[in-house]
C-alpha cells in the first residue's frame, strides 16, 4: 500500500465517519440509507480506480458496444 493510497483511504474514512456522524445525530435526514449505500459504492469504485481499467467501467455501465 503506497503513501498516496493510504492518504486517499484516510480521507475517505474521514468523509464516511462524518456522514455516519451526521446520520447518527439526525442533523441531515436527507441522507437516506440508499444514499449512504451510493457513497459506499463510490468508495469501492474510487479505491479500485487504479486496479480496474476504464473499459471495465464502460462495460459495467453498458456503454461498450457489442
Amino acid at each position: 500500500m503506497g503513501v498516496v493510497e493510504m492518504w486517499e483511504s484516510s480521507i475517505l474514512m474521514t468523509i464516511f465517519n462524518f456522514f455516519g456522524y451526521l446520520q447518527r445525530n439526525s442533523f441531515l435526514r436527507i441522507y437516506s440509507n440508499s444514499e449512504i449505500l451510493l457513497y459506499y459504492v463510490f468508495e469501492l469504485v474510487f479505491q479500485s480506480k487504479v486496479k480496474a481499467p476504464i473499459e471495465y467501467f464502460k462495460m459495467g455501465l453498458g456503454l461498450e458496444s457489442g
